[in-house]
């Protein structure tokens, strides 16, 4: 027998390849939530580490550094100057007490000049960037708990029709 001019075969088959191709994005859609979420504990420990301490990176081309729940990434000629003439070492740094001027607002002052470019990040926003899509993925992601509607989460109890009320769906 036919269905949609398809054989029982090609039925069957294609309906393996849609379980294998849904398994895996859900596998995908779990590993990506979980890492989300570690990623946003990875920010908020860092944010809170950067309150009390810092640390930078500097070479000939400029340097990147987080402190101050910031990261300042700096671009300059201006950096291969004034570190050779001080002989000050290249590297990394760590240092104690980061300048703290902009760590509550809402956004971070740039600068650029003739020699030196400073972007300042905020460490909210990448928390932001990652925290929302990980949150819809947790969304997307819930049970709906035994005596409930499969399709719409409907609380199915004393219901003896054997349908849901709420969408219609036949209750399993």
């Amino acid at each position: 027998m036919a269905f949609w001019g398809l054989s029982r075969s090609t039925f069957a088959a294609r309906a393996l390849w849609y379980n294998a191709t849904m398994s895996k994005v859900h596998r995908f859609r779990r590993i990506a939530k979980w890492a989300g979420l570690v990623v946003c504990v990875l920010i908020v420990v860092a944010w809170a580490v950067s309150l009390r301490w810092g640390i930078s990176y500097t070479n000939t081309r400029g340097s990147i550094g987080m402190g101050g729940a910031r990261i300042q990434v700096i671009t300059s000629s201006w950096l291969y100057r004034y570190y050779g003439r001080t002989g000050e070492p290249y590297g990394l740094r760590f240092y104690d007490r980061p300048n703290q001027g902009h760590a509550w607002r809402w956004y971070m002052p740039s600068r650029q000049g003739p020699h030196i470019w400073i972007v300042n990040i905020p460490l909210w926003l990448p928390l932001v960037v990652v925290a929302i899509p990980t949150a819809i993925l947790f969304y997307r992601d819930r049970r709906i708990p035994p005596g409930h509607c499969q399709k719409c989460g409907y609380d199915l109890t004393g219901n003896v029709s054997g349908r849901c009320p709420e969408c219609g769906a036949t209750a399993a």
